[in-house]
Formats: C-alpha cells, sequence, structure tokens
C-alpha cells in the first residue's frame, strides 16, 4: 500500500472511524454544519477511481452504498448526496451526506451559499448504530467501544426462518391475533373493512391475520428475509396482499398511499433507542393514515416487568420471566415444545446497561429432530428499549396525535398491551 507523507489521509484516519478492513475505511468527518457527513477513505495513496482493478473498484462503491444505507436507517434524511472531489485532498475518497430540509445549505450543495443558521444535532448513539449497521451490510466487526452484532435488521433476517418457533401454533396464532385486533379496532372507530398497513410486518402474522378478515393489507418491513417469507406464508394461508421494504424513517417515501390503520406490533416500537428518533418514527406513521385513520402500536408490558413489588410477570412471548434477588429482569423461562419432528426449545437471555434504559436481548431457540440426543442452537441479538407506556403516550403526543385508549392483557385479549392512537 503506497502513501505520501504530505497526505492527511495518509497520516492519520481522516475522522472517528467506524468501520474499516484491509483496503478502506469509513469515517464519520467533523463537519459541525452537516453532522453525520460520513467519508469512505481508501487506505492507499490513490488519486483516481480508474487507478483500481475493477474488484476493488466494486468494494469500494459497495462501501459507498452501505454507508447511504446506514445513514438512511438511522438518520431518515430527505436526502443523501454522494460526491468525491479531491481537488484540495487527491487521495481517493467519497463523502455520504445525510443532507435536510433545514440544513444550513440546502437544497444547495454543502459548498454552496448558505441558506440559512442552525442544523441538527446527531443522536447521542449514532456512531454506536451506524458502526453496527456497517458491519450487518459489510461484515467485520465493529471498531472498540461499540456494541457488536445488535443490528435490528440482522436480528430480524436471521430469525425469518425460525421466528415462528417462539409460539406454540404460529398458524393458529395468526388467526387469533387478527381476531383479537379486528375486535379491539371495530370497538374503536368505524367498522371495516380497512385499508390497513403493517409497517413492522416480519414473516406476516399480523398482516395476514388482517387480510384474512378481508381487510386490504400492505405490508412493510426493513429487513427483507422475514418479508419474503410472510410473502410464501401469505400464499400459503390463500392471503392477499401486498409487501414493501421500509424502514420506519422512510414510510412516508416508500409508502405513497394513506391507510386507515397503521399497525406496529409485537414491541417494534422498542428498537428506537431515543426520544428522537420515536417520534420521528411516530410522524411517519402518522404520515401515512387517511383523515381518521388510526394507529395501533403493540409493545412488552415494560411498566409491569420494571415493578420490582409486582413479583413475577409475564414479558409476554416466548415466556415466563421470574426475577427473584434482581431488581432487572433477566429473561424469559424456556418454552418446551415437543411434537412429531422432534423437540423445540425458545427463550432469552437480557443483559441491562448501566441506567436501565435498554437490554440486549439474546434470543435462543434450539433443535433437536426427533430420534437425535444432541440438540442444535441458534443464538440472535438485538437491542430493545424498555419502553414506558407514560414515554410511549408523551412520544405519540409529540407525533401530533391527541387521544389514546389502551388496552391491556386479558381483558383485551392481545398478549402485550395495546394502545389506539387517533
Amino acid at each position: 500500500m503506497s502513501t505520501v507523507a504530505a497526505c492527511v489521509f495518509c497520516a492519520t484516519d481522516g475522522g472517528e472511524v467506524l468501520w474499516r478492513d484491509d483496503r478502506l475505511r469509513i469515517v464519520r468527518a467533523a463537519e459541525p454544519d452537516h453532522p453525520g457527513l460520513l467519508r469512505v477513505i481508501w487506505h492507499g495513496h490513490v488519486r483516481e477511481m480508474t487507478e483500481l482493478p475493477s474488484a476493488e473498484r466494486r468494494q469500494l462503491m459497495d462501501a459507498v452504498f452501505a454507508a447511504e444505507q446506514a445513514l438512511r436507517d438511522v438518520l431518515g434524511p430527505l436526502k443523501v448526496n454522494l460526491a468525491s472531489f479531491g481537488n484540495v485532498v487527491p487521495h481517493l475518497h467519497w463523502h455520504v451526506i445525510p443532507r435536510h430540509g433545514d440544513d444550513p445549505h440546502f437544497p444547495n450543495a454543502i459548498w454552496g451559499a448558505r441558506q440559512r443558521e442552525g442544523g441538527r444535532a446527531l443522536p447521542a448513539d449514532f456512531d454506536e448504530r451506524v458502526t453496527v449497521r456497517l458491519a450487518g451490510l459489510l461484515g467485520g466487526t465493529p471498531q472498540a467501544g461499540v456494541r457488536d452484532e445488535e443490528s435490528v435488521q440482522g436480528f430480524y433476517d436471521g430469525m425469518a426462518g425460525q421466528y415462528h418457533e417462539m409460539f406454540a401454533d404460529w398458524q393458529a396464532e395468526v388467526h387469533a391475533q387478527g381476531v383479537a385486533l379486528e375486535r379491539l379496532l371495530a370497538a374503536d372507530g368505524p367498522p371495516g373493512p380497512w385499508r390497513v398497513l403493517d409497517c413492522a410486518c416480519g414473516i406476516g402474522t399480523q398482516a395476514i391475520g388482517f387480510a384474512l378478515r378481508g381487510h386490504s393489507v400492505h405490508a412493510t418491513d426493513l429487513s427483507p428475509a422475514p418479508l419474503e417469507r410472510a410473502r410464501r406464508e401469505a400464499g400459503a394461508f390463500g392471503a392477499q396482499l401486498t409487501f414493501g421494504v421500509a424502514n420506519f424513517l422512510d414510510l412516508a417515501e416508500r409508502v405513497p398511499d394513506a391507510f386507515d390503520v397503521v399497525v406496529c406490533a409485537d414491541n417494534a416500537i422498542a428498537h428506537l433507542l431515543d426520544d428522537e428518533l420515536l417520534t420521528r418514527a411516530l410522524v411517519a406513521m402518522r404520515s401515512r393514515l387517511a383523515p381518521g385513520g388510526r394507529l395501533l402500536l403493540t409493545l412488552r408490558d415494560y411498566d409491569r416487568l420494571l415493578d420490582a413489588a409486582a413479583g413475577p410477570v409475564d414479558p409476554g412471548l416466548p415466556g415466563i420471566g421470574q426475577p427473584t434477588d434482581r431488581s432487572l429482569p433477566a429473561g424469559t423461562m424456556p418454552r418446551v415444545f415437543d411434537e412429531a419432528g422432534g423437540r423445540r426449545i425458545g427463550f432469552q437471555v437480557w443483559d441491562w446497561d448501566s441506567s436501565g434504559h435498554s437490554y440486549a436481548v439474546h434470543q435462543f431457540f434450539l433443535n433437536r429432530p426427533a430420534g437425535a440426543t444432541t440438540y442444535r442452537t441458534a443464538h440472535h441479538l438485538s437491542r430493545f428499549r424498555a419502553l414506558r407506556r407514560m414515554q410511549l403516550e408523551a412520544a405519540l403526543h409529540r407525533a401530533g396525535f391527541a387521544r389514546l385508549t389502551w388496552h391491556l392483557p386479558p381483558d383485551s385479549g392481545f398478549y402485550q398491551p395495546v394502545v389506539i392512537a387517533v
């Protein structure tokens, strides 16, 4: 690898390193007017793209596109700009620039005439989340000090083939949840059939359930693998619905239609670890509602989980947590299912951060085929926020929702607390 002593990108990293391999690095640049600007820098001192062999050009551009995707997932910008100049520093690098309608230069280039003062602050966990996302897209290990392997997309992509194993009978659960959620919505507002957007589709548990009840359903998810499985499962059920890839923050861009009901179930909202992202996601969900439309959210019962006086509680599928001498629950009890094909076991172990704000979920599946004596083990990891109902209510009000109605188990007929927001 060639270097030039006078070159700033040969002499320094050029920013805070978020990902690197043996050929390139992705760094967060110190750009106060445009926080979150990433640079993709080739390690060797190369001036032009055409100096690289074709395979290395592809590797560099794959990194540029991964940086763009990470910024879209974490910040949800209005636009991402890609630029490669090198007139001042003739060392091959790309700028990946998140743009917002209120940034100091928009709609001009960031090197153009200034349009306004101000700008946005980055989320406190920006480096951590971008690093984990880059590791999920490009492979490798995140830099020191950043939690490893907690990618939300990687969690659900990895579980796509096993998600149903958290349920005693997933096919029956699809029907039962469709009935329970339809009943709550019908009691709260106008009767169906409704146009439904399930924006946390997963493998289709709620989306297929609504479609089987005669509603018009569009299902989205940020993770392609479970979405593809949902497509197959819908066909197996004989359900008619449409699908698309989208995360919470880009629903307005990816989903042009308006809906009577937007659904976000199974604690998916708790992946948003800070208030800013939570509010922005709820604003995006609200933007997809037709006049009079309703948002239906379900989440783990963190109020009960975090109430030490409550004793043993059911944290939701797949098991029952039984805190003893711990102030915070350590996971879920294993659930064991003996079936014709063998035995399967599912449980979770939870690692809390020091503040009790969020926890890493280690999802384990153990499978022993009939006639075998050993178990196969699968492990999946992601992070959730312990989101209390009062915190979610505050975010819903910030997002513009005026009326909130809670439905709690067991009276609701659903296994998690449900809030319907208008």
